[in-house]
């Protein structure tokens, strides 16, 4: 191989409008990142918080309510039922309690 072929193609014509675009491109898009980026450290594009009036905030009691009652329930009641019922119906008996055998499967014992 003859170094010419390493060299890479020649253009044809002029260039020049061609990489004169590209970089205009380029130089523009470096432009709008580093506005973009200002912006985003100076935090300009942060939304805006919407300030509240200071509201009254809500305070403790200043001394402890006084009409409480005092004579609170001390025993249990009294009169709780004790009749409770002891004998239960007999139950049903007689219930099946075998299984169904399983049917024949087919292709046999192998």
């Amino acid at each position: 191989m003859s170094d010419e072929s390493r060299d890479g193609p020649t253009p044809v014509g002029d260039a020049g409008p061609q990489v004169r675009l590209v970089t205009i491109a380029a130089g523009v898009g470096a432009l709008l990142l580093v506005v973009s980026v200002l912006a985003d450290v100076a935090s300009a594009d942060d939304p805006v918080v919407p300030q509240f009036p200071d509201l009254p905030r809500p305070t403790l009691p200043r001394r402890l309510p006084t009409n409480l009652p005092t004579d609170l329930p001390s025993g249990f009641p009294t009169d709780l039922p004790s009749n409770f019922p002891t004998e239960f119906p007999e139950l049903p008996s007689g219930f099946p309690t075998e299984l169904p055998s399983l049917p024949e499967l087919p292709g046999g014992d192998g």
